[in-house]
């Protein structure tokens, strides 16, 4: 088996790739083929897509079972970006609430972090979706 999908909470799906010589090779062959760049260690692997514009990763973290847990993250600038933008949004949303200002924080914080959130998450499944579908291919292949 190559792939499975666990759903924890109801908000939360963990995708586990179990840690095989296959599966560690079908991963090899993702960055030899030029899809992927990064690591592959004995506990975790990093991989971040070789295209333009490329501002996310894969990261896989070896748990208890001895399968891979896939992760999603974006790289440093625009994480440190979004996390300090957050904040300035809430320092801001609040000294608009204390002056009597609802609207505000409603339009400027509120809806852009919704927008922020649903095309992380979208992005998350795509990237994700794409990942296994490349390690379905390759699998297939040997």
């Amino acid at each position: 088996m190559l792939y499975r999908a666990v759903v924890c909470n109801l908000d939360r799906v963990n995708h586990l790739i179990y840690k095989s010589d296959k599966n560690v090779s079908a991963l090899n062959k993702l960055i030899a083929n030029g899809l992927y760049c990064g690591y592959i260690g004995p506990k975790k692997f990093e991989l971040e897509p070789n295209k333009i514009p490329n501002n996310c990763r894969l990261i896989g973290i070896l748990n208890d079972d001895g399968s891979y847990e896939l992760r999603f993250d974006f790289l440093a600038p625009i994480s440190i970006a979004a996390k300090i933008a957050i904040i300035i949004g809430l320092v801001v949303s609040i000294f608009q609430l204390i002056e009597g200002n609802w609207m505000f924080p409603i339009w400027f914080v509120f809806f852009p972090l919704v927008l922020i959130l649903f095309g992380y998450k979208l992005k998350q499944k795509r990237e994700i979706k794409r990942f296994t579908d490349r390690m379905i291919a390759i699998r297939k292949k040997e």
